[in-house]
């Protein structure tokens, strides 16, 4: 008690390559680089009011893509970067309740997220009222299963201190299985699904089929 919490630091090679690189895989052309099907895509993400802005995942999406984008932070820092780098991004700080954007969004992501809310089928509803018909969703969170429970959580917060104690709920972890049904109540269809493995020598993960424990989920929204 009263005792500073020592805080967990993402490792960068998660933080800043994989994330972005599960998004660009699906959406660029890797034959001309280009952005596929579309000229000014427009990105949204959904994230939690926390530190975001700080660890650059978003900002390399950014970066490479050069589109408009919206992101909801409110961290001083997001907006500096953008002003930096003469980006064209809007900023709004609100709960995707209250969320009135003028346009929907070609695609939309949501990482790191969904298993902190209350009720994710309800979070996937709200999101997809903001998505165009055959829109892209971008879906991070954890598996639910011993693996995870040993690793995302225990090794994870408790042993290398990747991320802060207490940052997640074991009960709120969601199976593949549970996520593909609360997907397709709400009229998407998965398009594909890969995991992380993490190499605890290098301290950094690559993205493969293993999804026992962290997951990434592309979803369509059906017209």
């Amino acid at each position: 008690r009263g005792k500073k919490r020592r805080q967990g630091k993402t490792p960068p090679d998660f933080a800043c390559n994989k994330r972005f690189k599960f998004v660009k895989q699906s959406i660029i052309d890797p034959k001309t680089t280009d952005i596929v099907g579309y000229r000014d895509y427009e990105i949204a993400v959904v994230e939690r009011d926390s530190d975001c802005g700080k660890e650059g995942d978003y900002y390399h999406i950014v970066d490479e893509f050069k589109e408009w984008f919206f992101g909801t932070c409110s961290e001083k820092n997001a907006k500096k970067h953008a002003n930096e780098k003469n980006l064209k991004i809007d900023y709004l700080h609100t709960d995707i309740e209250s969320f009135n954007y003028k346009e929907k969004f070609d695609a939309v992501i949501c990482f790191e997220l969904i298993e902190h809310v209350p009720d994710p089928s309800e979070l996937i509803r709200q999101i997809s009222k903001h998505i165009k018909p055959n829109g892209k969703l971008f879906l991070s969170t954890i598996n639910r299963n011993l693996f995870s429970f040993m690793f995302a959580k225990l090794v994870a917060e408790y042993l290398l201190n990747i991320i802060p104690r207490g940052t997640h709920t074991y009960e709120k972890f969601i199976k593949p299985s549970e996520m593909r049904q609360m997907l397709e109540n709400n009229n998407f269809s998965i398009s594909d699904i890969q995991g992380l493995k993490f190499n605890p020598i290098s301290n950094t993960f690559k993205l493969s089929t293993f999804s026992k424990i962290n997951y990434f989920i592309t979803a369509l929204l059906n017209e």
